[in-house]
């Protein structure tokens, strides 16, 4: 039973492997059709092709600064090294790579690099892939297009639900993961290769199905009226952000020197976790450090509801007007109201299988009000772990304080174990993350340091 676990296990992983390799392809590829993209709009539609560039800048500064917070304690010749995969856009590979050869966090790094490629992944599918699909549909609603254009518009929204779905499928797939955090990782059943395919599968087409409807319900919206887009975005995102304050969950789960920083950091965070999950489902975003499993069944709820009202709101203006000259092709009501229910049929539908499929001890993550801190707070107390435990000093000081004199003891009390024995764990990345004034003997505090 057990080696048959263990063919299963790696059969998964192998395909997983796979899954990664084409990703970073077709994250190449959808810049590839970006640039054609780019071409094309400057004979036709100047404004598009601007947006566009904009999409891709953003998402090349963003991730230098998610790199340069990952790697700052490093040297500055690594940073640089990082920041030039960036740059020369071979970061992804370099990442799968890196995961796919299971390559240890290097000392320095905030982030293990599993985390860093999907945060990464996250800050493009934030900055680029959305924001590129949304330009390209509402195009196709307001100008004349071709047929690359049609074809590049395609390879966006498969590119951006790909790269969702792989976000959460690379975590919780993850051993060390679910080793670590064994009551939030772990909703893919590997004991059955076809349950594990068939629960991915589903994960890709509730990220498509989510996509399409919102970036068309998006674009129809535009076309009647870009300032009601706006509005609902940005309401939309204050709504979060006033979530999170109240909850006293706000502040990010990853360390910074001043407050400036720590809200500057979450503001950016919450934002991009936003984004993906509202265009995209991605199942990541209702992990505790990001927004919560309430918020996640909250959005997955109200999503359809809004998709619906964009596409009543085009129907009124159309009816009401003579707007043939403004737009490229007038949708009829059929049209509207049978492509968006379409893909809301096909996400319900996906997502009544996913739950019941995936491991049944799983499903309450997807509604939780555990916020942040709790935890951080929880994992500590309950785990017997002592990775996951040390990782306490990975998180923002603030979502652990109430809990400060309890890792202090307990560091010291097993810090000459770990010396002593030099436990595998207890590498250059897991000492790097102890705050030295936690160390109660300064002789320990020069063996960490130095590790004689």
């Amino acid at each position: 039973m057990a080696r048959s676990l263990s063919i299963q296990i790696t059969k998964f992983n192998n395909l997983s492997h796979i899954a990664l390799l084409l990703g970073a392809f077709m994250s190449f590829a959808d810049l590839v059709f970006d640039i054609t993209m780019i071409n094309e709009y400057m004979g036709y539609d100047m404004n598009s092709a601007i947006a566009t560039i904009v999409t891709v800048l953003l998402s090349l500064f963003l991730q230098c600064v998610v790199v340069y917070v990952t790697h700052k304690k490093r040297k500055r010749v690594e940073i640089l090294r990082e920041m030039f995969y960036v740059l020369t856009f071979i970061k992804p590979g370099v990442d799968v790579y890196r995961v796919v050869t299971k390559q240890p966090q290097p000392a320095g790094a905030s982030l293990t690099p599993l985390d860093e490629m999907i945060y990464l992944r996250g800050i493009e599918l934030f900055s680029e892939c959305i924001p590129g699909c949304l330009i390209q549909t509402t195009a196709f609603v307001m100008v004349k297009q071709t047929n690359i254009a049609g074809l590049s518009l395609g390879t966006s929204i498969l590119t951006a639900a790909f790269i969702s779905a792989s976000m959460s499928i690379e975590k919780d797939a993850n051993r060390e993961c679910r080793k670590r955090f064994p009551n939030f990782y772990g909703f893919i059943p590997l004991d059955s290769l076809w349950r594990s395919v068939a629960v991915c599968l589903l994960v890709f087409l509730i990220a498509f199905a989510q996509l399409s409807a919102k970036v068309f319900a998006c674009a129809l919206c535009s076309a009647e009226s870009i300032t009601v887009l706006a509005i609902y975005l940005v309401v939309d995102v204050c709504i979060l952000y006033a979530f999170k304050i109240i909850r006293n969950d706000f502040l990010y789960w990853i360390p910074t020197k001043n407050m400036v920083g720590s809200v500057l950091l979450a503001m950016l965070a919450r934002l991009t976790f936003k984004w993906s999950l509202d265009f995209t489902a991605v199942l990541q975003a209702r992990h505790p450090y990001e927004l919560g499993g309430a918020y996640f069944a909250f959005t997955m709820i109200s999503t359809p509801i809004v998709c619906l009202y964009f596409g009543y709101r085009y129907l009124e203006y159309v009816e009401g007007e003579d707007v043939q000259d403004d737009l490229n092709y007038v949708f009829a009501k059929e049209q509207v109201y049978g492509g968006i229910g379409g893909l809301i049929i096909l996400q319900v539908f996906s997502i009544s299988m996913f739950l019941r499929l995936i491991d049944p001890q799983f499903r309450s993550t997807f509604t939780s009000f555990k916020t942040g801190g709790q935890h951080v707070v929880l994992t500590f107390q309950t785990t017997t772990n002592e990775r996951a435990k040390i990782g306490v000093f990975n998180n923002h000081r603030s979502l652990w304080r109430v809990i400060e004199g309890d890792v202090k003891k307990w560091l010291n009390e097993n810090l000459v174990i770990w010396i002593r024995d030099r436990p595998p764990w207890f590498n250059s990345g897991a000492r790097a993350m102890i705050l030295d004034e936690f160390v109660e003997n300064p002789e320990m505090l020069r063996r960490i340091t130095l590790w004689e």
